[in-house]
């Protein structure tokens, strides 16, 4: 993997000891003392990471891409330890694939989701189920710019699975369409409030998540799809701001 990977996976472990740690701190008064935080709170989130499938198809390697969450939820707390939580939004996510060390030829498949994301927070320690309905996709095939084009038989690119000889050159950058599957995936994290007001709170979000099923369908004009594995984990870490309702919060 490479290091912006780990980084966020140590990022996500460290929060996550966090919250545990905080979970076992009492609240100051029965349901806290901020009015904000008695009662429904409602704003946006956006979360930023990596993603990647778990396994390359054959004669192929993955890398982590760029994955991102946006959107808005709510969160209505149960208890004076239990709240419920509800986010909808966007969530896209990537993975590279290349052919065993040929990294200057590459391909990206990219898929989009209308994610629905209900979930409990257990004061900062936090579980929930993504559920993405398909909204694209597509795989591209790119080149490094410094590649050189011209090659032979002798060249290494001649027998690259992603190409078929004679290589034309407006090849690269070329869009392959690609079916998403529908999303279901468990999704563990924390949201750490870092500054609070009588009007709302902001927080930390940090999460991680392992898809149930494989999030496209398999080509036959693809190398090696048959024996992939398009299941995606992805980590992600962002910001979010409640913003209180008032009326809603609990006064006993």
């Amino acid at each position: 993997m490479r290091s912006p990977f780990r980084l966020l996976l140590c990022l996500c472990v460290v929060s996550l000891a966090t919250a545990s740690a905080g979970a076992q701190v009492p609240t100051p008064s029965k349901w806290g003392t901020r009015t904000s935080t008695r009662g429904l709170t409602v704003g946006p989130y956006a979360t930023f990471g990596a993603a990647m499938t778990i396994g390359a198809p054959n004669s192929l390697k993955v890398e982590p891409r760029f994955a991102y969450r946006l959107g808005a939820d709510a969160t209505y707390p149960l208890t004076t330890g239990i709240s419920a939580t509800l986010g909808l939004g966007l969530d896209s996510r990537a993975t590279e694939m290349y052919h065993y060390n040929q990294e200057e030829l590459y391909e990206i498949a990219r898929v989009n989701y209308f994610s629905i994301t209900p979930g409990f927070a257990f004061r900062t320690f936090w579980l929930g189920l993504n559920m993405g309905i398909p909204a694209g996709g597509g795989r591209t095939l790119n080149l490094n710019e410094e590649t050189d084009l011209d090659f032979d038989e002798e060249s290494p690119l001649y027998n690259n699975p992603f190409l078929q000889a004679p290589f034309e050159r407006d090849t690269a950058g070329l869009a392959f369409p690609l079916k998403p599957n529908f999303m279901l995936e468990p999704r563990i994290g924390a949201r750490i409030p870092v500054m609070e007001s009588e009007s709302g709170w902001l927080g930390v979000d940090v999460s991680l998540g392992y898809t149930l099923n494989e999030l496209f369908e398999r080509s036959s004009d693809h190398p090696g799809d048959s024996d992939a594995d398009y299941h995606m984990p992805s980590i992600h870490v962002g910001l979010s701001y409640k913003f209180g309702i008032p009326g809603t919060q609990h006064t006993d």
